[in-house]
């Protein structure tokens, strides 16, 4: 499978009068775990679909290796390498394994043996 780094900068994000991610800066590599934790509103589940490519943030400078760029023009590539499943199973019943199973098997990818 291809390594793949991927850094964030400059990430901002407002829902309506509210500022949710402000000026947020990170990277995403293979290989590596990464705890985000926070309470609830605090803009956890917004990262995340930004991340996946599932919501546009207000700014945001991406690299994924190849160039600098922006959000719009490198969603697709997000997409491709990240799985965004919901805490609450909107089309599958089953386990969090049962469902990043099925969603590795659509890729084409190794399934999970075991979760720890």
């Amino acid at each position: 499978m291809k390594s793949i780094n991927i850094r964030f900068s400059h990430v901002h994000k407002r829902l309506g009068r509210k500022t949710i991610l402000r000026d947020e800066c990170f990277a995403i590599r293979s290989g590596e775990l990464t705890l985000l934790c926070g309470k609830n509103g605090t803009g956890k589940t917004t990262l995340l679909r930004i991340i996946a490519g599932l919501e546009k943030p207000d700014i945001a400078t991406i690299d994924i290796g190849n160039a600098i760029t922006s959000w719009r023009r490198c969603r697709k590539q997000l997409r491709s390498y990240s799985v965004y499943l919901h805490q609450h199973a909107y089309m599958l019943d089953g386990s969090v394994k049962d469902n990043l199973n099925y969603t590795l098997s659509q890729r084409k990818l190794t399934k999970m043996k075991k979760i720890t």
